[in-house]
């Protein structure tokens, strides 16, 4: 089986459209998504709509408290570094 780490890009356009079983369904593997992403897609930014489709969906995957990061970067947020150790 798999792994797929989410990063919040993804997530948060995949809420937008409604479209959040996607990921499941098309990449078929054990779903996780790191605590930093996790702020950020439920940040006061995103829609009311877009949070409950995201909670809903978090609660159907692995989230791992992560936030561990290789690359150091002023230009990236903690949630794309951490995805991208």
């Amino acid at each position: 089986m798999k792994t797929i780490i989410c990063d919040a890009g993804p997530l948060i356009f995949l809420a937008k459209i409604g479209e959040l079983q996607l990921i499941s369904d098309v990449l078929r593997g054990e779903i996780i998504v790191l605590t930093p992403v996790v702020e950020e897609v439920l940040s006061d930014s995103a829609g009311t709509v877009e949070l409950m489709r995201l909670r809903k969906f978090l609660e159907t995957v692995t989230v791992i408290d992560y936030r561990q990061s290789n690359h150091p970067s002023q230009s990236l947020s903690e949630s794309d570094r951490s995805v991208l150790n």
